[in-house]
């Protein structure tokens, strides 16, 4: 290789790394509830917002605070992704609702 290429080749892996440094940062538990809360955003933000939050990898019996300020959350977020036609969003939020459930916990701890 050339000293040219080298430099492209250590280019476009600067490049690489750094898009995935910026567009990769996932937002805070905060700043998605905030954004879940603001009756002023639009539906399709709001529901966004929690379908981002729950897509994370814990599960609420991992996690119990975050899940209890989020619970009140799902009911209004299903009713809006039947509304807004998001029906993508239905499994997801049924799966937390499920895992959040004691019923599961004490299954779960049989096995």
């Amino acid at each position: 290789m050339t000293q040219l290429n080298h430099i492209k080749l250590l280019l476009i892996i600067a490049g690489v790394l750094f898009t995935s440094f910026v567009f990769g940062q996932t937002k805070t538990d905060a700043e998605l509830y905030a954004i879940r809360k603001d009756k002023s955003k639009p539906e399709s933000g709001r529901l966004e917002a929690i379908r981002e939050r729950m897509d994370i990898a814990y599960l609420p019996i991992q996690e119990p605070g975050w899940w209890k300020k989020w619970e009140k959350e799902t009911k209004e977020a299903i009713k809006q992704s039947i509304k807004s036609n998001k029906k993508e969003y239905l499994p997801i939020i049924y799966l937390m609702k499920l895992f959040s459930r004691k019923t599961y916990i004490d299954i779960r701890l049989m096995f």
